[in-house]
């Protein structure tokens, strides 16, 4: 019971985030393509959020694989979205001008969507009909597949931050005096975007974890210390991406607090 009312008010406050950062953002004109990946990348998060709690339900029910299609296709799209947006950062600081995400909408969105909705099919597929679901297929879907590319994407995004914080002490690195103000403007702009990718890391290790060690039951009877200490810390930091990106974000464009 603990871990449910945990779960529900970081899903509900995760929620509010993820709206009140929508909000803000259509308020600011012009979106920069920057901005746009961070609009894309909340949305799905806010809908993930929908539905990470559901996931609690009793195994095969409808409203387990409702919760399980969109949380697959959302959460595969978000972190798939915060990898394009650390490559985005690290592409700016390396070639010293700013990646253009529009050039490159088509990719992006595909990118994004395809692979969770793929996956997203393949389970409901599998759990058709309710009274006799293919669980081994529902198993390697959910536990293997889903968490193999949530994985890959938490390492992406350790690899482009990691590469970027170096690139970042090399100019930092210079004498003052030689940094254009076009260089200030660019590590400034990379230094806090670069935030996202690490906050979604975090919050996807969450999931990773405890998937990887116990499974895909989210509400056992009599979980030990450990297992019931890696739901809290799931339940905690997944839906809390949300509220980590409105504070970055309000950090990153100084006039959103006015709105």
């Amino acid at each position: 019971q603990i871990y449910l009312g945990i779960s529900f008010s970081t899903c509900v406050i995760g929620l509010f985030a993820s709206i009140l950062t929508v909000l803000v953002i259509r308020k600011l004109y012009p979106i920069t393509s920057h901005v746009y990946l961070i609009l894309c990348m909340t949305i799905y998060q806010g809908i993930y959020n929908i539905f990470f709690f559901f996931m609690e339900g009793s195994a095969g029910s409808r409203m387990k694989v409702l919760a399980m299609f969109f949380t697959l296709v959302c959460g595969v799209a978000s972190s798939v979205l915060s990898n394009w947006i650390a490559y985005a950062v690290f592409s700016t600081i390396f070639y010293r001008k700013k990646f253009d995400v529009f050039k490159h909408l088509p990719m992006v969105h595909l990118s994004a969507a395809l692979p969770g909705l793929v996956l997203a099919i393949v389970y409901v597929y599998a759990s058709v009909p309710e009274s006799d679901p293919d669980t081994s297929l529902q198993f390697v879907v959910a536990r293997y597949a889903y968490n193999v590319i949530r994985s890959a994407s938490i390492w992406i995004n350790v690899v482009f931050i990691a590469t970027t914080a170096y690139l970042i002490s090399r100019i930092y690195g210079k004498s003052i005096k030689n940094l254009t103000s076009a260089d200030v403007a660019i590590v400034t702009l990379c230094r806090r975007m670069i935030f996202y990718p690490f906050i979604q890391a975090v919050g996807r290790s969450g999931c990773a974890w405890y998937e990887a060690v116990y499974g895909l039951d989210y509400n056992p009877e009599k979980p030990s210390n450990p297992q019931f200490a890696s739901l809290l810390y799931m339940a905690i930091v997944m839906p809390l991406v949300s509220v980590g990106y409105l504070l970055v974000f309000l950090w990153m464009q100084p006039n959103a607090w006015r709105h």
